[in-house]
């Protein structure tokens, strides 16, 4: 049986469960390449912004970078 990836809901583990990525969100979460490659390029761009000093006020900076990227983001 195939699992689908909890972040995007739309692609399918790969089998073996290792061919997947890591969420950086909890460090236990297996998700798909895909949203494992968005995942890492929010970080990059957060840390990147963090260095420089830049803060966001309505929205949390996940959703901002999602909104940059064109990714979907399921953030609360």
């Amino acid at each position: 049986m195939q699992q689908e990836c909890p972040r995007c809901k739309n692609a399918s583990l790969l089998f073996p469960i290792e061919k997947n990525a890591i969420s950086s969100r909890d460090r236990k979460t297996w998700i798909c390449s895909d949203c494992g490659k968005d995942e890492s390029q929010i970080d990059f761009l957060i840390f990147k912004n963090k260095k420089s000093r830049i803060t966001f006020q309505s929205v949390t900076k996940e959703k901002y970078f999602c909104k940059k990227l064109g990714v979907q983001c399921n953030v609360e």
